[in-house]
């Protein structure tokens, strides 16, 4: 991509990509159908409590007379915070507004205890610039932020229609003690139907360096997409301008090798709204083949117990 071109990067084309990547082709919806399929919603938030399943009110739609509740649903998932009173979506769920936000506290509270659940940093020699109680600030601080990584992973990732009782998106961070040795921070399962699944991995640091690139790589290894993220800090449209500017070759690289750029901006207190900026490219046989390649001889020598 030439320069100009990324650092020009309009926000309306970083929600269309995000759109895009995330659904398919949505057909035309009238007004008046819309309207008529946001009744539908509003009448089924106030008999379930301000919460009501994608699956239960695709089939309300259906038991109505709409044709392609689909389309509908996925239109109302964008539209839907436009409206008065507005209608909030996240993972395979509706919500009304108190709803959401009890939603999103319980969020909040999840992520300060993986924070403070994160073990103390060891000092070691290696690492000596910088002092074990910075080093254990921000692995606490990256414990906060997988949680929010792993709530956008759920509405990114989420499939209710094929995997109704089985959650999409997991936090590893939390699930580790944390050691010498690599690994994922938070993975998803992409069901693209009913066979066929996509193993989806995301490295998380607190800056945007070559180490983050380099884990992240790692992990297309054993992966079919890799995501990376990253905290910004100015808005979410400006993100990718912001990520160049900090390292103009690194970033070219990330899109060039397919990786997935996550920006992750801190909002009120320690919560983080967390956006696509580039989707990641499926991985497939041949570029394993060429990182095998790439790797190969190093990667097992650093592996491979001396005898």
């Amino acid at each position: 991509m030439a320069e100009n071109d990324q650092e020009n990067i309009a926000p309306e084309s970083i929600q269309e990509n995000r759109i895009a990547e995330q659904s398919p082709a949505i057909a035309a919806v009238s007004s008046e159908v819309l309207e008529k399929s946001f009744g539908v919603l509003r009448d089924l938030l106030q008999k379930y409590e301000g919460c009501i399943g994608v699956v239960r009110y695709k089939k309300e739609l259906e038991s109505a007379g709409f044709t392609d509740p689909s389309d509908l649903v996925e239109q109302i998932r964008i539209d839907g915070q436009s409206v008065t009173p507005p209608i909030f979506h996240a993972g395979r769920s509706f919500f009304t507004k108190e709803v959401y936000e009890k939603r999103q506290h319980k969020i909040d509270e999840a992520a300060e205890c993986a924070a403070a659940e994160t073990p103390t940093a060891e000092d070691k020699e290696e690492e000596a610039e910088v002092s074990p109680k910075r080093k254990t600030e921000n692995k606490q601080e990256e414990a906060r932020l997988v949680r929010y990584v792993v709530e956008t992973l759920t509405d990114i990732y989420d499939s209710a229609e094929y995997t109704p009782e089985v959650e999409c998106a997991f936090d590893v961070h939390a699930g580790r003690a944390g050691g010498d040795f690599e690994n994922v921070d938070a993975i998803a399962v992409d069901w693209r139907d009913q066979d066929t699944a996509e193993v989806i991995v995301v490295e998380v640091k607190l800056g945007f360096t070559s180490k983050l690139v380099q884990q992240a790589n790692n992990y297309r290894r054993f992966s079919d997409r890799v995501w990376i993220a990253v905290p910004i800090s100015g808005s979410l449209p400006t993100a990718a301008r912001e990520l160049r500017k900090i390292d103009p070759y690194l970033f070219d690289y990330v899109i060039e090798s397919g990786l997935g750029i996550l920006a992750c901006r801190r909002t009120v207190g320690s919560r983080y709204e967390v956006l696509p900026v580039h989707w990641p490219r499926l991985l497939l046989q041949g570029d394993r083949e060429s990182l095998d390649k790439l790797w190969g001889a190093s990667h097992l020598a650093a592996v491979t117990p001396l005898a």
